[in-house]
């Protein structure tokens, strides 16, 4: 039997994520001390899933892994024969160290000083190898979620080719494992976002150990298809910095800074009045809470708004209810709610005139994903 032959892929996709109020209170420790209160929104891009894997069992005795740049059309390749292939997964600048920590924290394979060699390991456990591709259509630094949702992706493609029953808590907290192992630290809400469908507030109670409490709000289909047409993203052109701006809001998170502990608290608030604006199907009062959110994200991160995005916003500003850059800002995405439905032309052109001297500003169609996280076989 050759490799063509044997079990077919799984393949896995999902959403991306848009933040609509509440993050930074997702974030260790804030989210350990004051507890986390996240409302916010799984989307397609342009139509589709933007984050996806695929996983199938192979004859030989190792772990092929390929990660695939959609937007360069490119991919690299790196078989992993041994565990010394393996040891250096908690460096996330290694290539597929997200996948070597996904098969490990899967409990695929282990590295502990007494464990067997991972041929050995593999045909004990398995009867076989494993090939994975990992794939994302968005660009580095999006502020969409990516990383986080594509490790959920991965470990949910992983338990089902090996038939591990679990369900979405025990997902979503081993995203949070997995990115402990990896040393990317950071949050909650990305993996909630987008494997769990829809518009969700999500808490999760002050303590030691993470726990998460995702509530998928019953937004009414009217509402769904007014936000569609009301709703664009625009790609700033520049890649964020999260991992400074992250390490910037937790050392003035310990030292007590009276705005930053004040701002959590209406972080917090924030996110149930936006879970409310869109039950109630109310576009202006969402976008209210949007441009609270922005102006909430800056208080925590004073970094998180460069001159090049505030111009973009300025540019557009009469023509949108409200606006906030995806994740932790810096770069990345922008998310606005329109005053008129389907401006997405009218946008661009503005950023045309805009950016006169480059072509990197560009809009994008979303739409609320109502599946999360998809399996097939």
């Amino acid at each position: 039997m050759s490799n063509d032959d044997a079990v077919g892929w799984v393949t896995a996709e999902a959403p991306a994520r848009i933040d609509l109020s509440g993050g930074w209170s997702d974030t260790p420790p804030i989210t350990n001390e004051h507890g986390g209160v996240v409302t916010n929104v799984a989307v397609k891009v342009d139509g589709r899933k933007p984050i996806g894997a695929k996983i199938r069992k192979i004859l030989e005795l190792e772990l092929v892994l390929v990660v695939c740049c959609k937007i360069t059309n490119s991919q690299r390749t790196l078989r992993c024969t041994t565990l010394e292939d393996l040891k250096d997964y908690c460096n996330p600048a290694a290539t597929g160290a997200l996948l070597k920590t996904a098969f490990l924290c899967t409990k695929i394979v282990e590295l502990s000083s007494s464990a067997k060699p991972l041929a050995e390991q593999l045909q004990l456990k398995h009867g076989c190898g494993f090939e994975i591709h990992a794939w994302s259509y968005l660009p580095h630094g999006s502020g969409m979620g990516t990383s986080s949702i594509l490790a959920g992706v991965v470990c949910a493609a992983i338990w089902k080719i090996t038939s591990r029953n679990y369900d979405n808590q025990e997902l979503l907290h081993l995203v949070v494992e997995l990115e402990q192992m990896l040393t990317t630290g950071g949050g909650w809400q990305d993996q909630v976002g987008g494997l769990i469908p829809g518009v969700k507030i999500t808490t999760s109670p002050p303590g030691t150990a993470i726990k998460v409490f995702p509530k998928v709000l019953d937004v009414s289909g009217e509402t769904l298809q007014k936000v569609t047409t009301n709703m664009a993203l625009i790609y700033t052109g520049k890649t964020r910095l999260a991992k400074d701006l992250l390490q910037n809001v937790i050392k003035r998170w310990h030292a007590g800074t009276p705005e930053i502990v004040e701002n959590v608290g209406n972080l917090t608030t924030n996110a149930e009045s936006c879970a409310d604006a869109w039950l109630q199907g109310d576009l202006e009062k969402m976008a209210l809470c949007l441009n609270t959110y922005r102006i909430q994200k800056k208080i925590m991160a004073p970094d998180s708004e460069p001159e090049e995005i505030s111009k973009i916003i300025n540019s557009i500003t009469p023509h949108v209810h409200g606006c906030c850059f995806a994740g932790a800002g810096g770069g990345g995405f922008l998310f606005v709610i329109t005053k008129q439905p389907n401006i997405h032309k009218q946008l661009q052109e503005i950023l045309q005139n805009l950016s006169k001297q480059n072509n990197l500003y560009k809009v994008h169609k979303i739409e609320v994903d109502t599946e999360g996280l998809t399996l097939t076989e």
